[in-house]
């Protein structure tokens, strides 16, 4: 089963060209890593795994941001960028 919106629908309707900002990349880059460094110093156990999880999945939406920011992209649409991916 593929969840993921196909990369056409996502160009027509969620994603659009902008201008690489190699400032705001770095930005976006430093975030993740802070972020990481913060989410990988919890000790993770059953009553905040979810929010350990949800920050990984932060770390995982700025680095593919980034990524698609460096190829002059932008997207509205979480799904489309795993699609990008």
């Amino acid at each position: 089963m593929n969840d993921l919106m196909n990369w056409e629908e996502c160009e027509n309707s969620f994603v659009r060209k902008v201008s690489v900002d190699s400032e705001k990349i770095k930005s976006i880059l430093t975030a993740a890593k802070l972020r990481y460094e913060f989410v990988k110093s919890i000790s993770s156990n059953e009553k905040n795994v979810s929010f350990v999880f949800e920050g990984y999945y932060e770390i995982i939406k700025e680095l593919l941001v980034a990524l698609m920011l460096k190829k002059g992209l932008r997207s509205k649409n979480h799904q489309c960028l795993f699609t990008f991916f």
